[in-house]
């Protein structure tokens, strides 16, 4: 199987779920992956015969991505700040609004008083990690914690960090259960993308959103959507 004709199997597949613009982005995340080339060198390669570990790994995204699993999670990778994360379904999958928030993040930063000194930022719920490492890429002299109630988040923010030579340091903590381990840690930012969208909202999200990421790291209790923002306020 040609490289071209691998593409055309994809989207074929593709086009019965996502829109074309859907299709042809997933399509593009797919082959870069399968070939480690860009869209320009698989233009030019397009000849290229794919080996036969190649075309078992296209039948298995093809089979995952049709039943509507992320492309992040069949890749097991989300590119965020420049960096390539590992992630599964035990996180959420890292979204450009994240990424524009750390973005404001570090231009705060910089252009304020808290340039002065080595900054503490706690980031609160970190699933994946993109947060704490997104503002220790940008702002390396921070010292950086990112806490979470999954261990398993936890894994793979630890796994992250040491496949991009980040020091941070990680805690296993329940935002809704005050624990004193931070109560004097005097963080100049305490920054968070915690759950929010109250159980019974879930019928408006995305049907592969709901269906396969985590619901820990989506939905707050219907009777309180805003429990975990009031418990960060008080280490505030």
């Amino acid at each position: 199987m040609k490289l071209s004709e691998a593409q055309q199997q994809l989207l074929f597949q593709l086009y019965h779920h996502y829109s074309d613009g859907e299709a042809a982005a997933i399509a593009d995340l797919v082959m870069e992956s399968l070939t480690g080339w860009k869209k320009i060198d698989r233009v030019t390669n397009k000849t290229m015969v794919f080996s036969l570990q190649q075309e078992e790994k296209l039948a298995t995204y093809i089979e995952q991505l049709g039943k509507q699993v992320p492309v992040q999670y069949v890749l097991g990778e989300a590119w965020f700040c420049g960096m390539n994360l590992f992630v599964d379904n035990s996180v959420l999958i890292p979204r450009q609004e994240t990424e524009e928030l750390v973005d404001w993040i570090a231009k705060d930063v910089r252009s304020g008083e808290l340039s002065k000194k080595n900054i503490r930022v706690l980031d609160m719920g970190t699933g994946s990690g993109c947060i704490a490492l997104g503002i220790k890429k940008l702002i390396p002299s921070a010292h950086v914690h990112g806490c979470d109630i999954s261990e398993s988040a936890l894994e793979i923010a630890r796994r992250n960090a040491s496949t991009h030579q980040m020091d941070i340091e990680w805690h296993q903590y329940d935002i809704l259960n005050y624990n004193p381990v931070f109560a004097n840690a005097e963080f100049d930012i305490i920054v968070s993308n915690p759950p929010y969208i109250p159980l019974a909202d879930a019928g408006t999200l995305p049907e592969n959103v709901v269906k396969y990421e985590p619901h820990l790291a989506l939905f707050a209790a219907d009777e309180d959507p805003l429990q975990f923002y009031k418990a960060i306020a008080i280490l505030d």
